[in-house]
């Protein structure tokens, strides 16, 4: 008897402090910004497959000089149809839409969902670790880079809430970025590298996120003919069921 698909609401908030440095001037140009994404999805049990939308993604802060009050990006039609499966050869989920390869909002909205889909081993006890890894595009001032990323799983403890077993996984992540672009006509080269760590809550019935915090580190270096700049990026991420 097949059994009904379980459906699952998450909200993501991402507080994100990004410092650009230029050597030449000597100055440092601080963008403070908050991401606010809300997402749903249908599973049955614990299968790979995930399909659902988002259901609301919006942007609060300050970037490049120009302010933003909880506003959807321009381009961005809500909701965003949602669809990811496991990749067994790396044990990562993939998101086959929206497209998470390109330099558009969809893209943008797709990485940071990527944070809420987990491919775990159906045994789950205290000390269980495993690791995957995935190699995708991101973008950075429309300029696409290879990322890299390797990211390590271990089981830290578990509890009951309210019936379900929740067990607590801590996840730290290393990645590297590199790619090569134009900037106001000039040809530049970004590098980079991230460390990153989460502690988050997974059920062990239906296998999805209950709740998570972490934060992570990026460090930039963009190189061109005339100009180089070195971007230092701390982001924190609180992750809930809704």
């Amino acid at each position: 008897m097949a059994r009904s698909p379980i459906t699952h609401e998450i909200a993501v908030t991402a507080a994100l402090r990004a410092a650009a440095t230029t050597p030449a001037l000597a100055s440092a140009a601080v963008d403070t910004l908050r991401t606010l994404l809300s997402v749903r999805w249908d599973s049955t049990g614990r299968a790979t497959a995930r399909s659902g939308a988002v259901l609301d993604y919006r942007i609060d802060g300050n970037a490049s000089g120009r302010a933003r009050a909880n506003m959807v990006p321009e381009g961005l039609a809500l909701p965003v149809a949602l669809s990811a499966s496991l990749d067994a050869d790396h044990g990562v989920v993939r998101i086959t839409a929206p497209d998470e390869s390109g330099c558009g909002v969809d893209a943008a909205v797709a990485q940071t969902v990527r944070e809420v889909l987990v491919g775990a081993p159906r045994r789950l006890v205290r000390g269980t670790s495993w690791r995957d890894s995935l190699r995708t595009t991101v973008c950075r001032d429309s300029i696409p880079l290879t990322l890299v990323s390797i990211r390590s799983y271990v089981v830290e403890d578990a509890r009951v809430e309210g019936g379900p077993v929740v067990v607590m996984i801590r996840r730290r992540s290393s990645s590297t970025f590199s790619g090569m672009g134009t900037q106001f006509g000039e040809p530049v080269t970004i590098t980079g590298e991230g460390q990153g760590e989460l502690l988050f809550g997974l059920r062990l019935d239906d296998g999805q996120m209950v709740d998570g915090n972490g934060l992570a580190t990026l460090t930039l270096s963009l190189t061109g003919r005339r100009k180089s700049q070195a971007v230092t990026q701390n982001a924190r991420l609180e992750i809930r069921r809704r």
